[in-house]
């Protein structure tokens, strides 16, 4: 697969790991069976597209976290950085740092200088659930995460 080539509904989500903001190394693996995971590769933090994407996927953290569903935001920066902005913005999930773009081009949104803006949704048997290029609303995401058919279930 080219670095810049999506994933599609339906494929096996790849596992990763990576260190959080939370002090976690996180791995999809670890979530197959208990919950969905969205993934939001995103260019860079403190930029405006960039935060106004992850603060809308905050102010719906409530509804997110009632369909057994995590979120992580991923790019290149180090965990430093990381931890600055997600306090600044009070993000309610934590951010993976991705320095050598690995989990990037495995999903697809390794780009030339960063990561690609892209969203997955991963069911809870680790498939791609959704896939977007750029920036979905987080209803969107929302509606897509309720018709999976992946039985897991609502909080």
């Amino acid at each position: 697969m080219s670095d810049a080539e999506m994933l599609v509904e339906g494929q096996k989500a790849p596992d990763f790991s990576g260190d959080t903001t939370d002090g976690n190394r996180v791995t999809l693996s670890q979530h197959i069976g208990k919950q969905r995971v969205v993934l939001v590769f995103y260019p860079g933090d403190f930029t405006p597209v960039c935060s106004a994407q992850l603060c809308e996927l905050k102010s719906n953290w409530p509804q997110i976290q009632q369909q057994s569903t995590v979120v992580y935001g991923v790019n290149s920066a180090n965990i430093l950085m990381h931890k600055i902005f997600a306090n600044m913005k009070q993000l309610p999930f934590p951010l993976i740092s991705d320095s050598k773009r690995k989990i990037a081009a495995l999903y697809g949104s390794k780009g030339k200088f960063g990561s690609i803006r892209t969203v997955y949704l991963i069911d809870g048997n680790g498939n791609i659930g959704g896939a977007w290029r750029g920036n979905p609303s987080t209803q969107a995401v929302l509606d897509r995460i309720m018709r999976l058919e992946d039985n897991l279930p609502s909080r």
